[in-house]
Parts: structure tokens; sequence; C-alpha cells
């Protein structure tokens, strides 16, 4: 008997159809460029933020590709069930990023990481607390790396949604731009637009014709190469467009959303907050800039990370003010200040603090936090606290004045408050007449300094020998108490700001050997006015806090960051209450009014004029040129393309639209033709270029012999196509092997006509120039 085959069954059928994997991904290579493009732009936001988010973070590459790579794998097998490859692809990209962490930061000590993963899931995770571990930081960004260059495999080739791609990594740049300054922030996004766009134009018209070849359609063989041109041109044209349009105002609804917390690019940012604590000193976390007690160091560091922001409803108010947390009043003589043994008063929310004057107006800010500050602390505007919102509490020392506010509920990243502030109205002729506290006795003493205030804030205990000496020296010829603390405030701005230094020696007093070397930070600036000023007599003390903030446009808010954390003195004057003094060198001076005027207050000379009120500091540290309290967008040649001139941008954006022309043209000059008859057109316009222009009397293989001569290389495509056009043409239809041979053909004639053309280019002005020098040595030959 004859053994017959028998049919295999539909599973077996498809497990023998099915590959084991697709090298080639159906979409082309250019789909799979570009997605990777996208994805390294994301990455690459992340480790260029300046200073790093944490240490290590040259690993995000790495564990990125392999999530490229394996995301890739798993959609192109045709073997095994895709939830089994998705698990043991995740599993195996995540141990690649913990062996990669491990490595980078852990010395290769796989138990030591794993330890601290379970200490920060246990501390942040179930006890909702916070984990400052640099170390689980750099692990949670390397996995989600990985994730991310996965997922956005995974959503493009195997689920067709680009889009949902694009989403996931522009959630992510967005979180990390804010980190960036608005220059650097928009290189990066238009980059990401501009890859972002391309691929979606690249995967539409992949798709339409996955649509097309399964409903049989044929189409031109150069369609991919002049759609993708022109919808690049179009997306940079777009693109340029933005720049060069007039800004308008932000939407403030818009704006309001955006940074409210149900916001969920907010929440993200956040939840991130929560379980992080800002570590390495940068990104969203739990920050500690003010303590009971502040120390003299030699060198410090502050994070570029965004705070809080405020804004001022009232058009009145300045919104330039410092931002004061804390007051310090005692020093050890060696390094340190603190506060006295303070006492607490509570406060009700809305309750207003007394001042130490009737001759001042109020400031009130809105205050949002952006990251969660550790200690609860409290900021208000001006010289001195007026009062909170919330329910608050002050510690206050033997003088009955607070030195430190704090809120009695925890305030975390997204809540906010609103703080009112007291500055003074003193003129400078009301407190240069205003004597030393030495200088009175009796009733008028007693009217004039309250003895607490002597008390606590005039004790020359702890200053050196060699300090004292320095502010009589300085102040000599003073004629007011006034002046004397400009003199000192003018001595110290000749010194150098750094936040890099030495140590103090050691049993030597900090301030003193400032005041020898003269460069230090903010710290050793404010602590030598105060132990001067003391020296002579005068009350002073420290303030804790935050310099006034920058317009963030986005923000439509004053946004502060940490290196806007700052230490100045105050000096107390008489009924006049405490004026805050800035002796540190590359902050600006508090302006003050000179004397009353018939317009209002007048300034006084050499102080430059900023905000609409007094007391009001015009330099946030670490920014240059800010634009303070205008609520204007800044300058318009900041931007690059308006820089350039505005001709120069008309021009590029013309010869853009040229090139659209020309591409658009290039479509429609054979669009009445079949493929093949459209595909042989080009190929004879392009070889015409070439230099082998086509004749009437020639055939089809004839003019592919002489264009052969020309591009000698393509002999045998141009046999063939000419070929496949004369049997479409003549000889009753091609055969379906030849419609598909021929896109092939044709591109490789394109590719080499094309080089042809622009080295013709290249030597057509020394042709040009080589046939005017034949044309006059014949006319000079012909004279002769």
């Amino acid at each position: 008997m004859q053994a017959t085959l028998q049919p295999p069954t539909t599973i077996e059928a498809q497990a023998e159809r099915a590959p084991w994997l697709r090298v080639t991904p159906e979409d082309g290579w250019l789909t799979l460029v570009l997605l990777m493009a996208m994805v390294f732009t994301t990455i690459s936001s992340i480790q260029n933020v300046t200073p790093a988010w944490a240490d290590g973070l040259d690993i995000l590459t790495t564990t990125a590709a392999m999530g490229l790579l394996l995301g890739y794998l798993s959609v192109q097998q045709g073997r095994l069930p895709s939830w089994l490859v998705q698990i043991v692809a995740t599993a195996a990209g995540i141990l690649f990023a913990f062996q990669q962490t491990t490595d980078r930061v852990s010395g290769g000590n796989r138990l030591d990481l794993w330890r601290r993963t379970q200490t920060w899931f246990h501390d942040a995770v179930l006890l909702h607390q916070s984990s400052d571990d640099n170390r689980v930081f750099l692990l949670f960004l390397a996995i989600l790396s990985f994730l991310l260059a996965y997922i956005s495999v995974w959503l493009v080739i195997q689920t067709r949604r680009p889009w949902l791609a694009a989403l996931a990594n522009g959630v992510v740049l967005l979180i990390n731009l804010d980190a960036y300054t608005a220059e650097r922030a928009t290189i990066f996004l238009v980059v990401f637009l501009l890859i972002t766009l391309l691929l979606l134009v690249r995967f539409t018209l992949s798709d339409n014709m996955r649509r097309w070849r399964a409903r049989g359609l044929r189409f031109s063989p150069d369609l991919t190469w002049d759609f993708m041109q022109a919808g690049a041109i179009f997306v940079v044209v777009v693109l340029l467009l933005s720049y060069l349009l007039p800004a308008s105002a932000a939407n403030s609804g818009l704006n309001d959303f955006w940074n409210s917390p149900a916001n969920p690019v907010q929440f993200v940012s956040a939840r991130v907050a929560q379980v992080f604590n800002g570590v390495g000193g940068k990104g969203p976390g739990t920050f500690a800039f003010f303590g009971d007690n502040l120390k003299l160091t030699g060198s410090v560091t502050l994070t570029d990370a965004k705070i809080m922001q405020y804004t001022v409803p009232n058009a009145a108010d300045d919104s330039t003010q410092y931002l004061m947390t804390a007051t310090l009043d005692t020093y050890d003589g060696q390094n340190s200040w603190s506060a006295s043994q303070p006492i607490t008063k509570s406060y009700h929310a809305g309750d207003q603090q007394p001042s130490a004057t009737n001759i001042t107006h109020t400031n009130t800010y809105h205050i949002r936090f952006l990251v969660s500050l550790a200690g609860n602390r409290l900021y208000a505007p001006g010289d001195e606290v007026a009062g909170f919102s919330v329910a608050s509490r002050a510690l206050a020392g033997s003088a009955g004045s607070p030195t430190a506010w704090f809120s009695n509920e925890a305030l975390s990243a997204g809540d906010g408050y609103v703080a009112a502030g007291y500055v003074s109205s003193a003129t400078q002729n009301q407190l240069r007449a205003v004597p030393y506290p030495a200088d009175l006795s009796g009733q008028a003493a007693q009217i004039t300094y309250p003895d607490g205030i002597l008390q606590e804030y005039s004790s020359q205990l702890n200053i050196s020998s060699e300090v004292a000496a320095k502010a009589h020296e300085v102040t000599t010829g003073a004629t007011s108490m006034y002046d004397a603390a400009l003199r000192i405030e003018d001595y110290l701005r000749t010194f150098q700001y750094s936040l890099t230094n030495p140590e103090t020696p050691p049993g030597q007093d900090a301030v003193a050997h400032f005041l020898q070397v003269k460069t230090g930070y903010c710290t050793f600036f404010a602590s030598a006015m105060a132990l001067m000023g003391r020296s002579l007599g005068m009350p002073t003390r420290l303030v804790e806090g935050f310099t006034g903030g920058t317009f963030d446009e986005k923000a439509h808010a004053f946004v502060i960051k940490g290196t806007a954390s700052h230490v100045w003195t105050q000096i107390y004057f008489g009924q006049y209450g405490w004026i805050n003094f800035e002796p540190t060198s590359t902050f600006s001076k508090f302006n003050r009014a000179f004397a009353p005027g018939p317009g209002g207050l007048t300034p006084g000379p050499g102080t430059p004029v900023a905000g609409n009120g007094t007391g009001v500091p015009t330099v946030n540290p670490g920014e240059k040129n800010p634009d303070f309290g205008t609520g204007q967008p800044g300058n318009a040649g900041a931007n690059p393309f308006v820089t350039v001139g505005l001709g120069a941008s008309l021009f590029i954006v013309l010869l853009l639209l040229g090139l659209v022309l020309a591409l658009t043209w290039w479509r429609l000059l054979f669009r009445g033709l079949p493929p093949v008859a459209a595909a042989f057109a080009r190929v004879a316009r392009l070889g015409a270029w070439a230099g082998a222009t086509p004749q009437r009397s020639q055939t089809p293989s004839e003019y592919a012999d002489e264009l052969g001569g020309v591009l000698p290389g393509q002999r045998q495509s141009l046999r063939r196509l000419s070929d496949i056009y004369t049997r479409e043409r003549w000889g009753g239809g091609a055969s379906p092997d030849a419609l598909r041979e021929m896109p092939r053909l044709y591109d490789r004639v394109r590719v080499a006509a094309t080089r042809v053309i622009v080295q013709r280019l290249r030597g057509a002005p020394n042709a040009l120039l080589g046939a005017a020098r034949r044309e006059r040595a014949r006319r000079r030959h012909r004279l002769e």
C-alpha cells in the first residue's frame, strides 16, 4: 500500500510558518532607529542635569539599550507564548539593572545593595517615610530606564500604538525638565518633539503601506523616501515657526492645572518626592536647609532643585522680598551660632503677630512647596513675620520676640499657605537719627530699646579682639549708628564670595579668620557684620531663609531654588525695629528711601532701585541678570533663532518652503502613469541630470545601455528595469514577482544617479570657469 502524506494540524502548520526570530522589522529599520532616538533623548535628559540626580548615571545608557534589545527580541520571536516571554524578559532586565548598579556604586557587593533596597522598601513604601540612599535611587533610575525602553518597543511594534510610547517618554521628560533652565529645557523638548513627530510620520506611512499590500494595491517605489522627506521638512517648519511666532500670555487655567497636585505629572513627581529624599542633594525629595544651630564650615553645597514658588496677589506688594524662617543671636566664639533658650508660642490660623514698630507696611505671599522640607518650617517675606494662614508655633527668646516659625501640621510637596510679613518703611534719614543704645539713659533708653532686646542681642561675649579692632578701624569717622553699619556692610562687600574654602585652623575663631582671608560664603559675611556691629554696641542677629524668587513664565509664579538659601544680618534701630542688611558680595544691597519727597519716598544715592518698596534685594544667588517682579517674559534675544536675526530666520523658512515645493513638483510630475512607468520616467529624468539625456529614437533597452555607461555599476539593474517596463507597456503586463522586484531596482539606480548628479553640481562652477577661459582664448586667437 502506498503511504500518503497527512496534512499537518493547524497549530503545527502555524509553528512551521512562524520563524523563531524575525530579524528585519516589518516597519523597516527607520522606525526602529527613530524609536531608539526618542528613548535615548529621554534618558539623556536625566543624565545631563547639573548637578547630577545621583552618582553613576552613565549606566542608564546600558540599561536602556538592554531594554530596547530585549523588547525587540520579545516582539520579533514567533514560537513562545507572549506572556511567558514578557515575564522572563522583564525579570532579566531588572536583574541586569540591579547588577549594573551593584558594579557601579557598590563595588560588586550585591548583598549590600539588596539590604539597602529592603530598608528603603520598609521605610518608604510600608511606613510612608522617605529614603536618602543614593544607591537605591540609582537602582530606581536604572530599572525605570530599562522599563521605559522595553515598553516603548512593545507599544510601537507589538501593539501598534506609537503615541502611547511617545506619551510615556514625554511624561518622564516633563518631570525631569523642571530641573533645567528654560534654555536647556527647550533644547531637549525640541529634539524630543522633532524625533517623536518623525516617528509618528514614519509609522503612519508604514501602517498604510501594510494595508495597501494586503489589498493588492500598487504604489510608487519611492513613496517612502518622498514621504519622509516631506514629513521631515514639515516638522522642521512647524517647530521653526513656533519659535518665530510672538509669545502670548499663558492661559491661567492651564497653568493652575499644570501646577496643581491633581495634575498626573505633578502627582507622579510628588510621589517620587515622597519616597526619595533628594539623594545626592538633587531632585525631588525632603530637603533640610536650616536647623537650630548654624556652623561656619569651609565649604557648602547648594542644590539647584526648585524648592517652592509664590505669587503676590496685591499689586502694591513687593515680589522680591527675602523669606525668613529663623533668627540666631548667640555666637560661641569659634564657629557656631544658636538661638537663646526658647519658649514656645502658639498661634491660630490667621493670627497676627505684633511688630516691633508701627513704621512698616505688610507684604502678603501665597506660598506653595514644590518639595517636602524637613522640620515643617514656615517662611514669610520682609523684616519680621506678621502671620500665617495655617496654625503655627513660634520659638521665642527672653525678649519675647519669635526666633523661628513652624507649622503645626506637616507640609509636603504640593501644600501651600498664605504668609504675611512686615517691611520697614523707615527712611535713611530716620535711621541715621537713631543713637547707639549706650548714648541713651533713663526713660528714653527704655522706650527706644526695650530691655529684652538689649539683653538678648547686644551681648559682646565671645567676640574676639581682632573682630572688635577691625570694626573700630572700619567705622572711624562715622557720625551715627546707621552710618557705621553702612561702612561695615560696604567693607565686607569688598570680600570674595566662594562656596569652596579651606577649613578654619583648629582653635581659631572662624570670623576672625574670615576677616584675614577675605573669602567665604553668606554665613561668614553675615556673621562678621553681626559681631562687628555688636562690638560697637549695636543689637544684631542673623536671619536664615531664602532670597526672593525668579519669575517663571511656565509656572506663572516666582520660583525659589535651593541655591537661594541664604543668611543675612539684621540690626535693631530704636523705634524702627529690625532692619535688613546685606553684607555678602555679589548680592545687591537692600534699598531704603533717603527722605520723604513730594512723590513719596525718594531713593537714596548709590543704591539701585528695584521693586516698589523698601528693603528690596535685586540679585538672586546663582542667577545672572534676573528679571524680578515684572511678571513678563525674558528677553527675546535669549532665543537662538531670534538671536541670529529675523532676516536669517526668514531665509531658512523660505529655503524649507522651496524644498517642499520641489518635492511636491517631483511627486506630481508623473502622477498619471502606472507605478512601473512612473519609476522608469523618474530614472530617465535623473539620467538626464546625470548626463545621459534620452532621445526619442531610443528604445527603453537602448537608453538603459546608454545610461549604464554613466552608471557602470548599475548596468544589470537598468537592463532589468527596462525589461519590466517593456513587458508592462507592450507585453501584456509585468508579473507579480517583477512588480515586487522593481522598487529595489529603482532604489539602486536612484542612489547611484544622485551621487553622479551631486558630483556634476560640484564641478559645475569649475566647468563654467573653464568654458569661459576657453572662449576668451578663442577670441584672442581670432584677433591675433
